[in-house]
């Protein structure tokens, strides 16, 4: 049987938009998030942004902040598990505050993601993001924001550690233009199926090639050709 002080709070719940002793719970357990988050060992000033917005685009760790164009905000670095040479590669999650918008208004900082993501991609709250968060020695380095964790309470989203830059050549019919774009890779020593189908062939896996991210068959034969080149010297 409730008490009765919470008895008086459910009577009550017009006033603060909960409907259940489980929602004043949570309301609770927010203002508590809040009120220790600096406390917290994981709880790390983060600096989040797209693309357009990143006014250090060649580096991957060793940003600095004076007028940036970034978007500061408070997040947590969360590690469930370390890694292991005969495992997959762990997941790494990152939790914001429970106050933190997940949708813009105009005049927000990260309204360019409504616009340009949401709305044009469809795109889920902070999905495809980078976010410098920093290390143990307080150096930052770059993360890009991949899936979201939906729970009752303290929603995190996968991160990984941007580890490869893309670069090619665009030729827009009058000038050759050189661009490039940090990525992630993730290693993965799991065995499946042992076969990779694409869009155009069926082929058997080679788990080797696919723990170094060779996984396309433009790849894969990319590989198969300088194997046999090296085997002809």
């Amino acid at each position: 049987m409730p008490s009765l002080q919470t008895a008086r709070r459910v009577a009550n719940a017009k006033n603060n938009g909960a409907k259940t002793i489980g929602q004043i719970y949570k309301e609770q357990s927010d203002w508590v998030m809040e009120q220790t988050w600096d406390n917290d060992i994981q709880s790390k000033i983060c600096y989040i942004y797209d693309f357009y917005h990143d006014d250090q685009p060649r580096l991957a760790e060793g940003m600095t902040y004076e007028n940036t164009t970034k978007t500061r905000i408070d997040a947590k670095f969360i590690v469930k598990s370390y890694q292991s040479m005969d495992k997959d590669q762990v997941d790494y999650y990152i939790q914001f505050k429970p106050t933190q918008k997940t949708h813009f208004s105009e005049g927000d900082e990260l309204y360019y993601f409504e616009t340009d993501y949401r709305k044009k991609y469809h795109n889920d709250n902070f999905i495809g993001l980078f976010i410098d968060i920093p290390n143990d020695e307080n150096i930052y380095e770059k993360w890009m924001i991949l899936r979201t964790e939906p729970a009752n309470q303290f929603p995190k989203y996968l991160i990984l550690k941007c580890n490869y830059e893309l670069m090619w050549i665009e030729n827009n019919g009058t000038e050759k233009i050189k661009r490039r774009m940090w990525s992630v890779l993730k290693i993965q020593s799991s065995y499946n199926s042992g076969l990779w189908t694409d869009l155009r062939f069926t082929s058997q896996e080679i788990q080797l090639l696919k723990r170094f991210g060779i996984q396309t068959s433009r790849q894969r034969i990319c590989v198969y050709w300088l194997v046999l080149l090296l085997t002809m010297q």
